[in-house]
């Protein structure tokens, strides 16, 4: 529901343009939102006066249902989860966070398939990123949130592990209660 507008540059067709006032976003952002839209929040990096044709603008911040921050856009009665899905045959370890409070835990389980949609109901998420099988079970079954795209490789165990290192002291990652949690952490890398 928003309106594409353009701008006359010099060419024959007008340049399609679509934003809104600076002073309504959050009324916008939280719609967009609410439809399970990514929205990507861009600023002008030159001077208007300065710049030939067009203004160079670049994206400054990505806010998808699980990243909300702004208070105006959630529900103070329940968390606001980003959930990290990462399934390997029949072992699901699931990573989330309310990065509005900062709440992160993790925590894996066997027979995954049969508990998942309950998991899911517990969590209550707002938004899921997950790996591909992850994804393909939840084409099967449904989930309370559609399964994001998100890259693969992310839940490479090197590359999940190489993302908790520069993120957490090497005495959290080698906690007893989570060293064994291979898959929990390949979501939570991710």
């Amino acid at each position: 529901d928003l309106t594409l507008t353009g701008k006359d540059c010099g060419l024959k067709e007008r340049a399609p343009m679509c934003g809104v006032p600076y002073h309504a976003v959050e009324s916008y952002v939280a719609r967009l939102i609410k439809k399970g839209y990514r929205v990507a929040i861009c600023e002008q990096v030159e001077d208007p006066k300065l710049a030939k044709g067009l203004v160079e603008r670049e994206v400054i911040r990505v806010i998808s249902p699980g990243t909300v921050i702004e208070q105006t856009m959630l529900d103070d009665r329940s968390n606001n989860y980003l959930v990290s899905l990462c399934l390997d045959g029949d072992t699901a370890g699931m990573a989330l966070v309310d990065v509005s409070t900062g709440e992160f835990s993790i925590y894996q389980f066997e027979d995954a398939l049969s508990q998942l949609m309950s998991e899911f109901s517990r969590i209550n998420p707002s938004e899921i990123i997950a790996n591909e099988s992850a994804r393909r079970f939840q084409a099967a079954v449904g989930a309370p949130v559609r399964l994001g795209e998100y890259d693969e490789q992310a839940f490479d165990s090197d590359a999940a592990e190489a993302a908790l290192s520069a993120h957490f002291a090497p005495d959290e990652l080698n906690r007893s209660d989570i060293r064994g949690l291979s898959v929990a952490r390949r979501a939570a890398g991710a």
